[in-house]
């Protein structure tokens, strides 16, 4: 398995060779599992289900588990699992955050014209 290694993070090809980067990717987990725990209460509250939000936090979890990944192998692998989970992300933004504007009737000005 080829491993990388070319960036200044990175102190030697140990699965523990990047200790920080490696532990603050539970910060991902920690926040995937507190949010999953709030739309539960929230989505039993309003007898609601929230799609949209479940998703994210879905991507969310994958991003940590990539994340943690790619900083504890430094595989070519490992870069491919955690990339495909930001462009996934980036492509349900793409398309939600428009709509979400939409729905709550919030208008964008432009104030870089103004």
């Amino acid at each position: 398995m080829q491993q990388v290694d070319g960036y200044c993070e990175r102190i030697g090809p140990d699965f523990w060779a990047e200790p920080l980067n490696a532990v603050t990717n539970l910060a991902f987990l920690l926040a995937a599992y507190a949010l999953r725990r709030h739309l539960a209460t929230v989505e039993t509250i309003s007898g609601t289900r929230d799609p949209q939000s479940s998703v994210l936090i879905v991507i969310l979890w994958a991003i940590g588990l990539g994340s943690l990944a790619f900083h504890t192998f430094a595989t070519i692998w490992a870069i491919w699992f955690i990339t495909t989970k930001f462009w996934i992300l980036i492509f349900c933004a793409h398309f939600w955050v428009p709509a979400e504007y939409k729905r709550i009737n919030i208008k964008v000005r432009n104030t870089f014209h103004e």
